[in-house]
């Protein structure tokens, strides 16, 4: 049998390939799905959040997380839609994680001709989800504070701060801070190192805020024999030079890298 992978597009034997973006990101995806779903639960009614004392008079009563009901509902449907159609078995919300498990066995899936639009679906869920149980951060991480205190030792706070702001300010120790050479110290460190695209998508806004930089356009621009260097790491996932990343944002056009975006 000759196939082209839905995800990759590279020629082989299945509809999913063994590349670490294809089969073996969905076999991630898969294993995750139970505890996203408990984590889903925890948020759905907010448990984490409900105390021991009396609720203030007046005060909105806790209990319900539209945002994370939304995201399980979601995810179970797609659980539940795939393993009715893979697994030829009636399937119930309450066994996500042992369907997903069932789900594992490749040989169904990277077969399915619907392999493709099984990996996004689950991608998507899996996205979805950690967005509400773990939401993105708007402030900028400058690193440990150090600052020298009374009894001789250095404050172990980390600063926080918008990325915009030219100063900032401990919250432990109120000593105040310039951001700028916060900011080349980090890049300095951050340059050296290899990452994988979607984890350099999520903390190159930090540092280049007017260049906005996402996976597709890491891997595009690798793929475009651009100067940026890659390895594998010890789970077989291609990672690329943090630096060379940045250089490359840096000096493609922000039109030019929408382009590339919307054509990966």
């Amino acid at each position: 049998m000759t196939a082209i992978c839905q995800s990759c597009e590279r020629p082989g034997d299945a509809y999913l390939c063994w590349a670490p973006d294809c089969w073996p990101a969905l076999d991630a995806d898969l294993d995750l799905m139970g505890w996203l779903d408990e984590q889903l639960t925890i948020s759905r009614t907010r448990q984490a959040r409900l105390g021991s004392g009396r609720r203030p008079a007046g005060e909105t009563a806790l209990g319900y997380g539209v945002g994370a009901a939304r995201a399980q509902d979601a995810l179970r449907n797609t659980v539940t839609t795939w393993a009715r159609d893979i697994l030829l078995a009636p399937a119930t919300f309450a066994d996500v994680d042992e369907l997903c498990q069932l789900l594992r066995d490749p040989s169904p899936i990277r077969y399915h001709p619907a392999a493709g639009e099984i990996a996004q679906d689950f991608e998507r869920a899996r996205r979805r989800g950690l967005a509400v149980i773990n939401p993105q951060d708007d402030g900028m991480v400058y690193g440990v504070c150090g600052a020298e205190l009374d009894d001789g030792g250095s404050c172990p706070a980390v600063l926080y701060g918008d990325a915009e702001d030219s100063y900032v300010r401990c919250r432990r120790c109120r000593t105040q801070h310039e951001t700028r050479d916060r900011r080349a110290r980090l890049r300095a460190r951050l340059e050296v190192l290899y990452m994988r695209a979607a984890t350099l998508a999520r903390v190159l806004p930090r540092l280049l805020p007017d260049r906005p930089v996402s996976a597709s356009n890491i891997r595009n621009w690798a793929a475009q024999q651009r100067p940026i260097r890659t390895k594998e790491d010890d789970a077989g996932w291609i990672t690329y030079h943090c630096g060379d990343v940045m250089d490359v944002a840096t000096s493609t056009p922000k039109r030019m890298r929408r382009m590339e975006g919307s054509a990966a």
